[in-house]
């Protein structure tokens, strides 16, 4: 099989769902939004994950671009990465990242099995005593896996919206397939609204839905129905 058809496979295999990042285990805030009101039916739900996806856009993205464009510069690298790891809101999104940056690692080391994949990103990592947050570490991974800017961009929206679907569908406000056509309107919202990204700078990140980052501060107070099975 050529090698770039087996990394076409690898990709959906890293998008899927029960690949075990434990990606699945944060609703980012939708459990609050819905606990609270905000959220209540399917239009409401469309609506909030294609605000939420938005924001990620416009903060996230510059700097998925930059840890990307910067991967062999690493002067110019650790002034991003801290950066980042000082834009966190809330306590729980910042241990969520971590957390999953762990995860990602392991991942790498005991299932794809690459060293190119992940010594760089550990040794700059103990060099720096930086933290490895998951946005980075699975930049700079994938990038060194030989993935293009492009397509990494295109796995990390997808995840951001699969597992905002995925928790609304484990907290009861939408079924299965009413998930599935929420996540396909939101990928042709995007589309359709010119929602590419072409900052690559991180310097320009911006935050756009703050009603998130309050959802985000209000999770802690509510009883998690992530985990009742």
């Amino acid at each position: 099989m050529e090698g770039q058809h087996v990394q076409d496979f690898l990709l959906l295999q890293m998008a899927d769902s029960a690949f075990p990042t434990g990606a699945f285990a944060y609703s980012s805030g939708l459990e609050a939004m819905v606990e609270f009101g905000l959220v209540q039916n399917e239009e409401e739900l469309s609506e909030y994950i294609f605000d939420f996806t938005r924001q990620a856009i416009a903060f996230e993205l510059p700097f998925l671009s930059s840890f990307y464009n910067m991967a062999d510069k690493p002067d110019e690298l650790k002034p991003a990465l801290q950066t980042y790891d000082a834009s966190f809101v809330t306590a729980g999104m910042y241990e969520g990242s971590l957390n999953l940056g762990k995860n990602w690692m392991r991942i790498l080391q005991e299932v794809i099995m690459e060293e190119k994949s992940y010594l760089p990103v550990q040794q700059f990592l103990k060099k720096t005593a930086l933290p490895g947050h998951f946005l980075f570490v699975a930049v700079l991974s994938m990038k060194a896996m030989g993935f293009g800017k492009e397509k990494i961009k295109t796995f990390f929206i997808s995840s951001i919206i699969r597992d905002q679907v995925s928790a609304a569908i484990r907290l009861g406000v939408i079924g299965p397939m009413q998930g599935h056509s929420i996540q396909f309107l939101v990928y042709s919202q995007l589309s359709g609204n010119g929602s590419s990204i072409t900052e690559e700078d991180y310097r320009r990140a911006r935050r756009t839905g703050f009603i998130t980052d309050v959802a985000q501060m209000l999770q802690k107070n509510v009883y998690s129905k992530l985990f009742k099975n």
